[in-house]
């Protein structure tokens, strides 16, 4: 995606990828009610610093991956909520510049809103943590 373009991603299914769904920069992206199996991570918002996308991830199935969702870089308004997740490593990563990112991420910047009731692995940063909104792990 570039600067100024949107995506709808629905009722899809990605198997066996290195990243299934990746979005670099654009102002908005959905992704709905897809299944997503044995990919290296499911869903990759990866933008710089400024950016400011909106993405709304909604009533996905991630599993067999090795992370559910990685957020890096200059994001707006994130919404994650009613998601399937059983992966292999983290079920969300955030890259922070506090321990859950690589020398070269780009720290995300953002606000994350939704509820994650299905998860079988921790998050980075861990759901125990501070980072995450109020009632977001269920």
């Amino acid at each position: 995606m570039n600067s100024g373009s949107s995506a709808v991603i629905r009722h899809c299914t990605f198997e066996h990828f290195e990243d299934a769904v990746e979005v670099w920069g654009g102002d908005s992206i959905a992704v709905e009610d897809c299944r997503i199996e044995g990919c290296c991570s499911g869903i990759v918002i990866w933008n710089q610093l400024g950016d400011n996308t909106r993405a709304s991830l909604l009533q996905n199935t991630i599993f067999d991956c090795d992370a559910g969702i990685q957020l890096r870089g200059g994001c707006g308004l994130v919404e994650i909520s009613r998601n399937f997740i059983r992966v292999d490593w983290q079920s969300i990563v955030v890259h922070l510049s506090a321990g859950c990112s690589g020398p070269h991420d780009v720290p995300f910047t953002g606000t994350i809103v939704g509820t994650l009731n299905d998860v079988d692995s921790d998050g980075c940063p861990s759901y125990r943590s501070p980072f995450w909104p109020t009632g977001f792990v269920k």
